[in-house]
């Protein structure tokens, strides 16, 4: 989740969304109730992001964490717990602006809506 003006989405180092993040995941969620999509969440960190981390290991982690993070706000929110396929973190890999991977804005998470035969709402009957 990008906004247009490519802020970033979490603090540096941190693995909890900023506010008015955590404020759209809470306005977003009763739309995403009324689905049956599975959701699948990444998250990723800045290259660079994680000091004395040659391996990037730290940055995967971080990006987990922040996955992790969004998803509770949503299960907390109702989304069911069956509803999520996939939570996971992708490190610095695959930066939004791949011309600036340290960029803040790489800092983010992206959810997927997945198409199937889930995707219907739930109201819908045959």
């Amino acid at each position: 989740i990008v906004d247009q003006d490519g802020r970033s989405k979490f603090g540096e180092g941190i693995a909890s969304p900023v506010q008015r993040l955590q404020n759209l995941f809470v306005t977003l969620a009763p739309q995403l109730r009324k689905l049956s999509n599975d959701i699948s969440i990444t998250g990723f960190s800045a290259l660079g992001e994680v000091a004395d981390d040659p391996s990037g290991e730290e940055a995967w982690r971080l990006s987990g964490a922040r996955a992790v993070a969004v998803h509770a706000i949503l299960a907390r929110e109702g989304i069911s717990e069956d509803r999520f396929a996939h939570v996971a973190g992708r490190g610095a890999e695959h930066p939004f602006f791949p011309e600036e991977p340290g960029l803040a804005a790489n800092r983010r998470v992206t959810i997927t809506l997945h198409s199937g035969a889930n995707a219907a709402p739930l109201s819908l009957q045959p």
